[in-house]
């Protein structure tokens, strides 16, 4: 009885879903918030996410999201919130660091990030490596092989730096505070190629870099109208064709 009760578990446990792959491989094409148990360590723990099950093939666990909507959600926020997450999973959210370094530490992640302009343009990065580091080390970001029509917002400055907030003084202070929102700012006078998490404003800004910026496509003085950043396994299921 106790060896079929521990098959039993163990067959539970594999069958939950760890990401938005895991889903779309078991026949769920669907949008829009699912549970997810991301964490074979705890894994019956769950955790509210959005799945795109269409953008490039589908799969993806999108971790944040920037409308233009009338009631804007605040991501000039502290460490602590950007740690946990803040928002809400289908309207603008952050899903969380602790939550974005357990999905990037089990399996091999990709990285997309989807833009719109003020003027309706769409452009798009694509990063077939990415991992966020674990909280000792500041949740440091390695992104690796980038592909897209934006241009390389994240790899020359933002590679292998910390995550900071400007309440959060012990990094990257002046970074942090002028740009208005967390991210993983560079570590000498030149902040950011990009800035997803900055103010939303709306077009060309000037001297006023604190939007929600992507140097490579408008400069780091435009701010965007709509981001979405999300990961999926590099490595994937492959589907016999008959």
């Amino acid at each position: 009885m106790t060896a079929l009760k521990e098959s039993l578990n163990h067959c539970d446990q594999t069958s939950r879903p760890r990401h938005c792959q895991d889903l779309l491989d078991q026949g769920d094409t669907g949008q829009g918030v699912r549970v997810i148990y991301p964490d074979p360590t705890r894994p019956h723990l769950p955790l509210q996410v959005y799945c795109d099950q269409t953008t490039d093939g589908g799969g993806w666990t999108v971790f944040q999201r920037r409308w233009n909507v009338t009631q804007r959600v605040e991501f000039n926020r502290a460490l602590l919130e950007y740690r946990l997450g803040f928002g809400c999973p289908d309207c603008e959210f952050w899903l969380g660091l602790d939550h974005l370094h357990t999905l990037t530490s089990h399996a091999l992640q990709e990285l997309r990030i989807d833009m719109t302009a003020c003027d309706g343009e769409h452009r798009w990065a694509k990063y077939a490596v990415f991992n966020v580091g674990p909280r000792d080390q500041h949740y440091w970001l390695y992104v690796d092989r980038y592909s897209g029509t934006a241009g390389d917002g994240l790899g020359a400055v933002h590679n292998n730096q910390p995550f900071t907030t400007h309440y959060d003084a012990t990094y990257n202070y002046n970074c942090a505070n002028m740009m208005k929102g967390g991210w993983w700012y560079g570590n000498n006078e030149y902040c950011a190629t990009s800035n997803l998490n900055g103010r939303p404003l709306e077009g060309d800004q000037g001297s006023d870099v604190s939007g929600i910026s992507w140097s490579p496509w408008r400069g780091i003085g435009y701010s965007l109208i709509r981001t979405s950043m999300m990961l999926r396994p590099t490595f994937r299921n492959c589907k016999k064709t008959p």
